[in-house]
């Protein structure tokens, strides 16, 4: 043990000085701690949008902070973002917001120096009234927050993160969140798909047609509107529970109910609760 911990200590001593010597060339070279935290060009973006041409939304970045709410006019401003690898426009009707992932050690150090002060930030603003034909939300890590949003589809993929929606309509509501936390409330839609590999979610609302859940580990609360006698629900265990409406099942496979809407739920370490109120 005692020679792990001296390699361990060798390992850190190492980086340490690198990390003072890459500072102090840059001072003795005349530059500044502000000008190595500035070493790649970080920008401010806005820029507002005539509603009319606009029909769907994606939004592709890999980290920061995402907040979507309503405006008196579609906008969007994004802090911090990469001169080069931040693209915002529009291309046959569709609002792109956009920003490649910077890997360097330039950006990695600079964001570092900053203590976490120049995370990412984007921030969309949507005119009330507006339905968009799909809105796509893809982060690689981070937190996204929709306060209100309608779009026939809606379609959210986190690798990891927390994710909040306080209020959706939609024809269909496709989620993918692989690890983190998920809130969805106030849900109108035809059709919920909910994916997760091991996440905290919690959904509340209503889904007129097809409700299917995959959770491998995690927790996962349902509150639906409606009576389980409207569904025909299939049920399968791995290795952790299901409770669907005061029916549990540990292991295995279970059907329950007739109804004309289905709702599919698979379970592997995890829990999985469904309850009907309303």
């Amino acid at each position: 043990m005692k020679v792990v911990w001296k390699i361990v200590l060798v390992f850190a001593l190492a980086l340490l000085i690198l990390g003072v010597a890459l500072i102090a060339v840059s001072l003795f070279s005349g530059g500044s701690i502000e000008g190595v935290r500035n070493n790649v060009p970080l920008i401010r973006f806005e820029q507002s949008f005539p509603d009319e041409t606009i029909t769907a939304l994606r939004v592709e970045v890999p980290a920061g902070r995402l907040t979507v709410e309503p405006g008196e006019v579609l906008r969007v401003e994004a802090n911090n973002v990469s001169e080069s690898g931040f693209y915002c426009g529009v291309q046959d009707g569709v609002l792109i917001v956009r920003e490649k992932q910077d890997n360097s050690w330039s950006n990695n150090l600079s964001r570092m120096i900053s203590f976490g002060k120049r995370e990412p930030e984007y921030h969309i603003w949507l005119p009330d009234g507006l339905t968009l034909t799909r809105a796509d939300v893809e982060m690689t890590a981070g937190e996204a927050r929709v306060q209100s949003l309608s779009a026939d589809v809606f379609q959210l993929k986190m690798a990891a993160g927390s994710a909040g929606v306080e209020s959706l309509r939609a024809q269909a509501a496709l989620i993918d969140m692989a690890a983190g936390s998920l809130s969805l409330f106030d849900l109108d839609t035809q059709v919920l798909s909910l994916q997760s590999a091991a996440a905290g979610v919690g959904v509340s609302g209503t889904v007129r047609s097809h409700c299917v859940v995959d959770l491998g580990a995690g927790a996962a609360v349902l509150r639906l509107t409606g009576n389980a006698a409207d569904y025909a629900a299939q049920l399968e265990v791995a290795a952790g529970s299901i409770d669907y409406n005061g029916t549990s099942l540990t292991l295995g496979r279970l059907r329950v109910g007739r109804g004309e809407n289905a709702m599919s739920l698979r379970c592997g370490a995890g829990s999985i609760e469904v309850e009907f109120f309303g």
